[in-house]
């Protein structure tokens, strides 16, 4: 319960410009997310913008409506803009990279627009990572990721991003993936954080050894790189990533293992 306080304290009141990050694998977990981040800042009178696809879209409207939010009223209003993740891709990619002036072009408008009107602060939430990292173009996910940081040096607003897929795929921890989690200032944790963070313990212990797993908790914790929030199931396995990138797989072979032996307990 505290660790779920926790998180949603981290999605309801982001820090400013802050630039958050969730790899999910249930639907449901990301609407409730995404539902608390917009409607706690809609209910506050700040902005909010919503680039994501249709589908996502329905999940998102049923969750901001069942917080009495009318989302049909606050997009007349244009204190909700809502886009299409593919269409919005399609105006800035070229030959299977995002082009940054084309990117500016496309996203910068909508928030020089909305900081006019006056709003005290804007929330955007961004899909279109995710659609180029289950389309296979990662290097594109990862240099859309630092277009997003430059336009929030130029506009102040909160980003969160998601990813769908299993946390604990080796495709999250290679090299792609941890330059994804560096282009971000918090990482919020997937579902059953608690059954993922027990499961990475013992997968350390059995693939490095009792021993030196416990001696690295404290080295760990003290290389957390420049992310604020960062879990510790997170930590151990970029630090991983990072020093013993050989070690990587195994550990997450027996992670995924003991964490489905959790599920059916």
């Amino acid at each position: 319960m505290q660790t779920t306080s926790l998180w949603n304290s981290l999605l309801s009141r982001p820090e400013d410009q802050a630039h958050l990050v969730q790899f999910y694998h249930d639907p449901v977990v990301l609407g409730s997310s995404v539902s608390l981040y917009l409607g706690e800042g809609l209910d506050r009178g700040e902005a909010a913008v919503v680039v994501t696809t249709p589908e996502r879209w329905n999940d998102f409207r049923r969750g901001l409506e069942e917080r009495g939010l009318d989302c049909e009223r606050l997009q007349e209003e244009e204190q909700l803009t809502v886009k299409d993740a593919a269409r919005t891709l399609e105006l800035f990619m070229r030959n299977g990279m995002p082009d940054a002036e084309l990117f500016r072009q496309s996203i910068a408008p909508v928030f020089t627009h909305l900081a006019a009107r006056g709003y005290p602060h804007i929330r955007a939430y961004g899909e279109m990572v995710s659609l180029l990292w289950r389309r296979g173009q990662q290097e594109a996910a990862v240099h859309l990721e630092v277009l997003w940081n430059e336009i929030r040096r130029m506009h102040r607003f909160t980003l969160l991003c998601a990813y769908e897929g299993d946390a604990l795929a080796l495709e999250f921890h290679g090299r792609p993936g941890l330059r994804i989690t560096e282009e971000h200032s918090h990482l919020v944790p997937p579902e059953d954080y608690d059954r993922l963070t027990e499961a990475v313990d013992g997968a350390m212990e059995e693939v490095l050894g009792a021993g030196p797993a416990v001696a690295l908790k404290p080295i760990i914790a003290a290389c957390k790189r420049k992310l604020t929030v960062l879990p510790g199931a997170q930590a151990s396995l970029l630090w991983l990533q990072s020093h013993l990138p050989e070690r990587v797989n195994e550990v997450l072979v027996s992670a995924r293992r003991r964490y489905a032996l959790g599920l059916e307990r």
